[in-house]
């Protein structure tokens, strides 16, 4: 909550709702408002411009009423005549001084003054002319003859019998008007050399027959006059009726719609700033719409987060609670587990080292080692079936099991016997555990494993590669009573290396849920063959670690590695061994441990191999022909030297293999006497080879630089 709190006081209002309400009705009303006067004023242009177009077509009518239909016709007859070169200057000049004629254009012209027009006049057409104009003349001027010309500048008016051009504009409707008789409603406007002008043409007829024409000029600046007048008493009205209007609907608006809302964002403002105190102005929101719907959904919103923050709250006290008891589970699992390394530092027989790293707080893994005795030490590796704290119980009843029964005696077959039926008693949960349990004499190397349901073991042999063991498992431990268990045998010699692990091992996956493999762990313990054990299984973790690329662990990683350097006649660089040829793989992995130590070079190591298994042969076969025997096999390095002498010592007959004379190579196999080669080859492969009987034994040295020079 403390989070959320923050970012809103950073996130404070800086435009509210008010202001933007304002400005969105004020920018909706000038637009309503800025069409409606655009329409108002197309409809009162439209409408003005008509009624002066039907006013100048009543003022061309009552001219028209001033002629006789004797005069009209008289007047249009003589100036189309003169025009037509029928008729004389001097007719025309009678008639424009007629008292009659005068009579007419002086009322003619008063009528104009009344109207404020700019012109009336009154003419005739030469139809046939006119109505031979083509599209190609549409635009030109047409000739037309003035009867009587009122024009509002007198030294610019038309006389009786003078022509002039009818607009382009006029021409059609002057066309259809001489046919019909009748005016046209089009509304003429022009802005040619006699300003902007609106044009009525009215048809005088008689009897059907169109005689002239009586045209009214109205100037436009009158009637944009009226229109500038009209649009601004418009504009000023819309405003007024527009700002009053705007001013209630934002009152009403704002109590109705804005000031719930500004409740509604205060209350959810406080409520988060308050720690979840629930909010009661909320309750007195009742617009009965959508606003008040949403009031009531946050009000409940707030109860229900309320009610949230109040059980997570106890939630995680509960989770911290069980969180420290798992902490502490975790430690007491850990703590049943051998930590401490090295495990014996007082034994010089074999280093051992084990981890485990468990998928959650507590796992169902273990491994456990002790001594049984002083020459018996006990291996176990185990994987209870699930995860998390049953299975860290069921773990610690199975090692507990395993161990006091461990100490009682008997094989691991017997072992496992007895905890299978101790751990299937009332195993509702029906979890189980898989166990690889294994006795070693660590004298000898002999070693007794029972493998229940477990991974296979890998065994190093000295100067070799990891290999996995396989051979047939019994069921896991407390699957079924009356399970029959059986024991393995296995071996190990001086410089062996032994890893056993859980399936959390070579089931651990990355991202594309590609499996580590057994083939991989192979590799990673063939990286670190010659390495110490705790070495051994930090490269295996690394090379876990690199594979899974911080994809999440699923499951337990435990893994234990024991390196076996031999009995205590092994120690200090001795071993002693009945001289038998079955005991020359005894010999040789001691050797090569020793040899190891020193990084011995792999052809010197190689010829070292050679020579000592020629002079131990030779031992176990002739040395004691009629009774058992043992050899003492001593290895000693001289640093300053860079060299290793290793020395074979036995009670056996008195034998001195340096003294015969060395077999001559150049002859054949069938030449040659028989014996001799083997040793022979020895004192040409080793730098110094040296021999002497001492207190009833025989003693033979081979020396040798283990650095190739």
């Amino acid at each position: 909550m403390g989070v959320s709190s923050d970012k809103i006081r950073k996130n404070k209002v800086k435009f509210g709702l008010t202001p933007k309400i304002m400005i969105g009705m004020a920018i909706l009303a000038l637009c309503v408002t800025a069409a409606a006067i655009f329409v108002s004023i197309k409809t009162y242009d439209e409408a003005i411009k008509r009624y002066y177009n039907n006013v100048a077509y009543q003022v061309a009518e009552t001219a028209s009423g001033y002629f006789t239909e004797e005069e009209m016709r008289s007047y249009a007859d003589l100036v189309t005549r003169y025009n037509h070169g029928e008729a004389t200057e001097e007719e025309l000049d009678a008639a424009r001084e007629d008292k009659r004629y005068k009579e007419l254009f002086s009322e003619i012209d008063k009528l104009r003054k009344s109207m404020s027009a700019n012109d009336i006049y009154v003419s005739v057409f030469d139809m046939d002319v006119l109505e031979s104009y083509s599209e190609d003349t549409a635009d030109s001027w047409a000739p037309m003859y003035y009867i009587m010309d009122s024009y509002y500048k007198s030294e610019e008016q038309f006389k009786l019998g003078e022509s002039g051009k009818i607009q382009p504009d006029f021409r059609f409707d002057v066309i259809e008007a001489a046919k019909t008789g009748v005016h046209t409603d089009t509304m003429i406007f022009s802005n040619y050399q006699f300003g902007f002008i609106m044009t009525a043409s009215y048809p005088v007829a008689y009897g059907g027959e169109t005689v002239a024409f009586i045209a009214v000029e109205i100037p436009m600046s009158t009637l944009q006059s009226d229109i500038s007048s009209f649009v601004t008493r418009l504009i000023i009205a819309a405003c007024l009726v527009t700002i009053i209007v705007l001013v209630i609907i934002v009152a009403v608006f704002m109590r109705i719609v804005v000031r719930p809302i500004g409740v509604v964002a205060e209350e959810a403002e406080k409520f988060v700033q308050s720690d979840a105190e629930i909010s009661t102005r909320l309750e007195n929101i009742r617009t009965k719409d959508e606003i008040q719907l949403l009031s009531g959904s946050i009000l409940k919103m707030e109860k229900d987060i309320k009610e949230y923050i109040d059980n997570l709250t106890k939630v995680t006290a509960e989770k911290e609670r069980i969180g420290a008891e798992l902490g502490v589970a975790a430690q007491i699992q850990a703590d049943m587990l051998p930590s401490d390394f090295p495990a014996f530092p007082e034994r010089k027989e074999f280093d051992i080292y084990a981890s485990m790293d468990p998928a959650k707080e507590v796992g169902g893994d273990f491994y456990d080692f002790f001594m049984l005795d002083d020459r018996r030490l006990a291996l176990v590796m185990a994987d209870v079936s699930g995860k998390g704290v049953p299975a860290a119980l069921f773990m610690v009843i199975a090692k507990t099991l395993i161990k006091n029964r461990a100490l009682m005696g008997g094989t691991p077959k017997e072992i496992l016997d007895y905890v299978n039926g101790q751990l299937c008693e009332g195993n509702e949960a029906e979890l189980f555990v898989t166990v690889w349990l294994a006795i070693l004499d660590i004298e000898t190397g002999k070693g007794v494993a029972a493998n229940a349901g477990h991974e296979h073991p890998a065994i190093r042999r000295a100067g070799g590669d990891y290999e996995l063991v396989k051979y047939r498992h019994s069921p896991a431990v407390a699957v079924m009573e009356d399970i029959c268990f059986s024991d393995h045998e296995f071996q190990l010699y001086p410089g062996d290396s032994l890893y056993v692990y859980t399936d959390g091992v070579t089931e651990a996956s990355n991202a594309q849920n590609e499996l580590f493999g057994t083939q991989r762990l192979l590799d990673a313990l063939n990286e670190a063959r010659g390495a110490a054990a705790d070495e051994v299984l930090k490269n295996v973790s690394r090379r876990i670690d690199d594979f899974v690329d911080g994809a999440p662990q699923f499951d337990d990683i435990t893994m234990l590695c024991l390196k076996y350097f031999g009995g205590e006649g092994v120690q200090d660089g001795q071993l002693t061994v009945p001289a038998k040829v079955d005991e020359l793989k005894n010999v040789l992995n001691f050797i090569n441990t020793q040899l190891e130590r020193l990084g011995c070079q792999p052809k010197i190591k190689k010829q070292l191999n050679v020579a000592a298994e020629e002079i131990f042969v030779n031992i176990a076969n002739y040395a004691y022909p009629d009774k058992d025997g043992s050899v003492l096999i001593q290895s000693k390095v001289s640093e300053d030297m860079g060299s290793v002498s290793i020395t074979f010592t036995d009670s056996g007959v008195p034998f001195d293999p340096l003294s015969r004379e060395d077999p001559d190579t150049k002859l054949s196999a069938e030449e040659r006497q028989v014996g001799g080669l083997g040793i022979y080859m020895v004192k040409k492969t080793m730098d110094d080879v040296d021999y002497e009987y001492k207190d009833g034994h025989n003693v033979l040295t081979i020396k040798k630089s283990y650095v190739d020079r």
